[in-house]
């Protein structure tokens, strides 16, 4: 559930599966909770809402020039991947689920450690380094959106299927993956 106190909300509000940024010049975005394996794959069930664009961001928060950001374009599945500094092997995929519904998912590795994940509507698929972290600064209107279900963080390079969870994190595959659940749903 997004709007429970674990994910920082910033310059945006979350209503049910909807994440709507704030009117004005915004830096929107949601800041999940945790510290997260070298290699993971953030992936989240996204449809637009009035924003056409969805961005996800791994980042190591010891330098804000260390992070991996995907964006995708939610009309017609097309994705661009960036990694800055201390991260590489990012992938993006954008899997088409139907009634405008794509499974987004960005996979990259840090040398260092990932401790900040950022999901955010974004307005273009071009990303910049300008902000420092990956993330898009632009002027909203603060009605717009992007409804959001089922996030999860997998380690490892791959996103696994989706569990629903309520509490605790899920293990499965021996010791191998270790599965955090960020649910925006029940679907």
């Amino acid at each position: 559930d997004f709007s429970n106190a674990d994910w920082t909300k910033g310059s945006l509000t979350v209503s049910g599966n909807e994440i709507t940024p704030d009117a004005g010049s915004v830096t929107p975005n949601l800041q999940g909770p945790g510290a997260y394996p070298k290699t993971s794959s953030l992936s989240v069930i996204a449809e637009a809402n009035g924003y056409d664009f969805l961005r996800l961001v791994l980042h190591d928060s010891s330098n804000p020039a260390y992070w991996s950001a995907a964006t995708f374009d939610l009309t017609n599945g097309d994705t661009n991947v960036f990694d800055y500094q201390q991260f590489s092997g990012g992938v993006a995929q954008a899997t088409d689920l139907g009634d405008g519904r794509y499974l987004c998912t960005l996979t990259s590795t840090c040398a260092l450690d990932i401790d900040q994940l950022f999901i955010q509507p974004a307005t273009t698929l071009s990303i910049s380094t300008s902000d420092g972290r990956g993330r898009e600064t632009f002027t909203a209107d603060g009605t717009s959106g992007i409804l959001l279900y089922q996030a999860q963080l997998n380690e490892g390079d791959n996103a696994d299927d989706y569990v629903k969870t309520e509490d605790e994190p899920y293990s499965f595959k021996g010791d191998e993956t270790q599965l955090n659940d960020y649910s925006a749903s029940n679907n």
